[in-house]
């Protein structure tokens, strides 16, 4: 239950990247391994990487911001 919550946050997180980076990252996140959805998107394994690494930029960006909040709420 808590890994579908986390899930549904990084969801709305990922609305700032592009639509391409979300499937990329919810496909891993489901279990596929970069090479699978290299093969699948036919794209290249570095794009890949490229798409995760855009993705965990957004969702650490997301968490340092939540946790900003209450300081420049002050």
């Amino acid at each position: 239950m808590e890994a579908e919550q986390r899930l549904g946050r990084h969801s709305g997180v990922l609305d700032a990247v592009s639509l391409r980076t979300r499937e990329i990252y919810f496909a891993h996140r489901a279990g596929y391994s970069y090479a699978e959805i290299a093969d699948h998107m036919n794209i290249s394994h570095i794009t890949i990487k490229r798409h995760i690494a855009r993705a965990l930029l957004a969702i650490m960006e997301h968490g340092e911001t939540k946790r900003m909040e209450p300081l420049i709420a002050r």
